[in-house]
């Protein structure tokens, strides 16, 4: 009889998911991983001499989606997914920084509906070596499609969306210094390489006319 209950309440099981809406939850896991860079634009005084405007940076980032939660389940487009990062690791020019676990603002967020628009954004504790006495806490990737056109709901991207995709992306990398009591936050800003969309020869349209 065990045997006999084994073999039908399995076929119950998923075909109740598949009629009350409801997945396994191993069919929802998934590991995403990336890279943007792009290029220095501009940055606070305090950072001269370790980075300068032109320098190349790199963020390569690994999130899960097993375990996210949008913190704003109320709002069906805007979703916040916290504690989802698993790694980041970054350049500009020859400086490295890397992902500061257990940080509060650790997120991805994901928005399709702000100003007709369609935001992906990574906010992140850092982490690296000192620079000019500032330490490094936070890193913000920021990308915009204009189309409003990439998402159709606030779902955790289950895939890579490639800097191609949108229409432009900006990077920002938080320092601070002072005192506890009187900090003074320092920055530096980048842009995210959009790649062009590539040219159309002109010898397409003439064989499509000739079709």
């Amino acid at each position: 009889r065990t045997v006999m209950l084994r073999s039908w309440i399995g076929p119950i099981v998923i075909a109740a998911a598949g009629v009350f809406g409801f997945g396994l939850a191993s069919a929802q896991a998934a590991t995403i991983s990336g890279t943007y860079s792009g290029h220095v634009t501009s940055l606070d005084p305090q950072m001269a001499g370790q980075f300068a405007p032109g320098d190349p940076f790199t963020v390569d980032f690994t999130y899960i989606t097993d375990f996210a939660t949008d913190s704003v389940p109320a709002n069906p487009n805007l979703g916040i997914y916290p504690e989802v990062f698993t790694s980041i690791t970054g350049t500009i020019g020859g400086y490295n920084f890397a992902l500061a676990t257990g940080g509060p603002i650790d997120s991805v967020r994901v928005d399709n509906d702000s100003l007709g628009r369609d935001l992906l954004i990574f906010n992140a504790d850092v982490a690296g070596s000192p620079v000019n006495g500032f330490v490094p806490y936070g890193l913000e990737v920021f990308l915009q499609d204009d189309t409003h056109s990439l998402f159709s709901g606030d779902a955790l991207p289950q895939t890579f969306l490639p800097a191609a995709l949108f229409t432009s992306g900006s990077m920002e990398f938080d320092l601070v210094g002072g005192t506890e009591d009187a900090p003074v936050f320092s920055f530096v800003r980048a842009t995210i390489d959009i790649p062009a969309p590539a040219p159309i020869p002109p010898s397409i349209g003439l064989f499509v006319s000739s079709l």
